[in-house]
């Protein structure tokens, strides 16, 4: 209809005015943007969003978006009460689903909110990885919402709050086996789409996995007790940014632990080497899919 890729029409209509900057979105092989998912911001900036909705599409001295129209998009249009749930049972507007306590909300996959609340004068923002997304909702309506008052927090008082909520990966620094396994190559099983080839290579800070298919090579570094941050495809899907650091449970299992900051999901890989033989498991906190990862069983390469 416009002749626009999604970004192009958004940045100076909506993106801009409002300071956002680095909207990302998926897009189809054919480089189109898909439009109806995918689309990545930082929390703050979904903060805004909510803010804008909020304002009733006015930000600042400009109206970015018709009030009649905000209006109804975030009003009752449709039932959906067969849903069951709690805050998916009270009603459907354009995109935007209604709430308990006159709220209305977006949100997408594993956990992602933006929650407005019109009678607080409130929008909340969370990105998250999680599969209860109601949990979220009764946290809030229970136990922030009795807290909410007209009166503003203190500079203290905020940021006492904040604190790393991320748990590095436990485990020792170091393995008797890490000198016999540096730099061998492990051939793996053969597997739909994932790796072919590992290699571990360990110093006193932590470890940098190597996995190969084909010609290609991805590269995985983590910190032993400490972050190490990268950008690694483990799919078919765009190259992930992640943050991971790695301990040894025991002598013999090596277990890396990798947050993807820009996604919902995180990633416990264990490495478990017997004499010359490995298995490779990875086990993610959310996914799409039902049923576990593929174990990739190694043995060491000629």
């Amino acid at each position: 209809m416009t002749g626009q890729q999604l970004l192009d029409y958004l940045e100076p209509r909506i993106l801009a005015p409002l300071g956002i900057k680095g909207a990302r979105t998926e897009t189809s092989p054919d480089g189109t943007h898909v439009g109806g998912w995918g689309m990545s911001l930082k929390t703050e900036d979904i903060a805004k969003f909510g803010q804008l909705y909020l304002q009733k599409g006015r930000w600042g001295e400009e109206q970015l978006i018709p009030e009649p129209w905000v209006s109804e998009a975030t009003s009752f249009q449709v039932s959906n009460a067969h849903a069951g749930k709690l805050d998916w049972a009270e009603g459907y507007g354009y995109q935007f689903w209604r709430c308990r306590h006159n709220a209305f909300r977006g949100d997408g996959a594993f956990g992602q909110y933006c929650l407005a609340m019109p009678e607080q004068d409130a929008v909340i923002a969370i990105t998250s990885g999680l599969q209860n997304m109601q949990q979220v909702l009764d946290l809030i309506w229970e136990e922030l919402l009795p807290s909410m008052h007209a009166g503003c927090l203190t500079i203290s008082e905020k940021t006492k709050f904040i604190k790393p909520c991320m748990p590095k990966a436990s485990g020792a620094s170091s393995s008797p086996l890490e000198a016999r396994l540096n730099g061998r190559k492990w051939k793996l099983s053969e597997n739909p789409g994932l790796f072919s080839q590992a290699v571990f290579r360990f110093d006193k800070s932590g470890v940098t996995l190597e996995l190969g298919k084909e010609e290609l090579t991805e590269t995985l570094t983590a910190g032993y007790g400490d972050w190490r941050c990268g950008q690694i495809r483990l799919e078919n899907d765009p190259p992930r940014r992640y943050a991971a650091s790695a301990g040894w449970i025991s002598p013999e299992e090596l277990q890396i632990f990798i947050c993807c900051h820009e996604q919902p999901f995180n990633i416990v890989l264990s490495c478990r080497f017997e004499q010359d033989k490995m298995t490779m498991e990875m086990k993610f906190n959310v996914t799409f899919w039902s049923g576990a990862w593929p174990v990739l069983h190694g043995e060491i390469g000629v």
